[in-house]
């Protein structure tokens, strides 16, 4: 009977997963959620060169791998994440790990989101969004701002480096 009612349960998660994926891409114009692999985490890290001084923002962070790398290197990380499922066991696993004092998953949409007081940038789009997410990211973000996009490439701009299907952009200085 507990067997039952622990499937069950486990059910029901995942469909409400699957709901919020969908509420995601059809409403906030994101991307269904995929976790990032442990060779693009290492990739992420290898081409970011992080300090403590920087404050990388993962827009779409999902269940905080991303944010918890980051800290792990001695930066600040945020996450943006719409999904509210997402956010509650991204803060989890970020409590349960220690690393609360350096890394913040906010539940909100990044589209509405300031990226301006950010040095790095991770996302992990989807092709349509990628057009519109580089307008935001021209507009928002100051030169000299490292930019890495997981496998979608970033339309008009030319990557300084690439890991593993990880390109990493330096915004230009505006003209």
């Amino acid at each position: 009977m507990i067997l039952l009612l622990i499937l069950c349960l486990g059910c029901l998660f995942l469909l409400l997963d699957l709901i919020l994926n969908i509420i995601t891409v059809v409403v906030f114009r994101g991307a269904f959620f995929a976790g990032t692999s442990d060779r693009r985490l290492s990739a992420l890290q290898k081409l970011l060169k992080l300090s403590p001084s920087d404050v990388v923002v993962d827009l779409g962070s999902g269940r905080g791998q991303v944010v918890m790398a980051v800290v792990k290197t001695g930066a600040r990380a945020v996450g943006i994440e719409v999904n509210p499922w997402l956010v509650f066991v991204s803060r989890l696993k970020i409590r349960r790990s220690g690393l609360s004092k350096h890394a913040k998953i906010i539940n909100a949409n990044l589209w509405t989101h300031d990226l301006s007081p950010y040095s790095v940038v991770v996302v992990y789009g989807i092709g349509y969004m990628m057009k519109h997410l580089k307008l935001k990211l021209e507009r928002e973000l100051k030169p000299g701002t490292k930019v890495a996009s997981v496998y979608f490439p970033i339309p008009g701009w030319k990557s300084v480096a690439t890991e593993d299907e990880v390109r990493l952009y330096i915004v230009p200085e505006k003209h």
